[in-house]
């Protein structure tokens, strides 16, 4: 799909640990393009803002995962406000505002969503979670 904007990709494929040691600060963050999925510690946007989106900074950890290198300080002082806010409105409108920014200045350009892959055995039920978990206790027998 990419060809048809004019983009020509060589794929390389890596198992997982040779891939994150390639593009992480341990490989010099070595590449141009990368396929790169994000489960975050926690459900808060805040973790996602703090490790692809802020500045890297190995001393805070702040930017670990940010292949890209994007690096805006007035961003990162948003991200600070977010983390120090409590939930509510407030808090809300600081998050749309981070947002807004990393969509309008194209931070990431998301190309694929991965849909959830996931089975049963016969004989079992469970309903699929919207956050993409399935809790143990929620399956059962038919």
């Amino acid at each position: 799909m990419l060809s048809y904007i004019h983009v020509t990709v060589n794929i390389k494929f890596y198992s997982k640990d040779k891939f994150l040691a390639k593009v992480l600060e341990s490989g010099g963050y070595d590449t141009s393009f990368f396929l790169f999925g994000w489960t975050p510690e926690s459900f808060d946007v805040w973790n996602v803002l703090f490790n692809l989106v802020a500045c890297r900074n190995p001393t805070t950890g702040a930017g670990r995962f940010n292949i890209g290198g994007y690096c805006d300080s007035n961003l990162d002082a948003l991200i600070g406000q977010i983390r120090a806010e409590p939930m509510g409105a407030s808090r809300d409108a600081l998050i749309m505002q981070a947002l807004k920014k990393v969509y309008d200045e194209s931070i990431y350009v998301p190309l694929h969503q991965q849909r959830l892959i996931w089975g049963a055995l016969n004989g079992y039920s469970f309903v699929q979670r919207k956050n993409g978990r399935i809790l143990f206790n929620e399956i059962a027998k038919k």
